[in-house]
């Protein structure tokens, strides 16, 4: 699993990768294989839901600077944050819009997230998604 979702990074007609586990060991293993290889070859930018809760400034800055991949861990810490919701939300549009590529991890199924907004839940299913704890 972890081979094809490294194959489906690397892809360019795949816009938004969605990685869930509730094992935060097996979701570590596969952003730390993401960020080895985008990483060193592609403009990508990687942070954790955390960073943007403490800076929202940061959303912004996404969409002005001229990246390839976004890359967000524990993307459930968005919720009952209806506001960074709203800012997220336009943030992925934007990217989503001019080909960037998005990879977000999460402990949930983009379905079984609570306190998101409806439109945000049905974007963050658009793309590919893997549960790793089938593996």
């Amino acid at each position: 699993m972890n081979d094809i979702i490294f194959d489906d990074t690397k892809n360019e007609n795949n816009k938004l990768i969605y990685v869930y586990s509730e094992d935060k060991d097996k979701r570590n293993k596969i952003l730390k294989v993401i960020n080895d290889s985008l990483l060193n070859t592609r403009l990508a930018v990687m942070i954790n839901t955390k960073e943007f809760i403490d800076n929202k400034n940061i959303l912004e800055d996404i969409k002005n600077n001229d990246i390839d991949t976004f890359i967000v861990d524990d993307i459930e810490l968005l919720s009952n944050d209806y506001e960074l919701q709203t800012l997220f939300f336009n943030t992925f549009n934007h990217l989503y819009t001019y080909d960037k590529k998005l990879i977000l991890l999460s402990s949930l199924s983009p379905t079984k997230l609570i306190g998101f907004n409806k439109r945000l839940k049905a974007r963050l299913s658009w793309g590919k998604v893997y549960c790793l704890d089938d593996i």
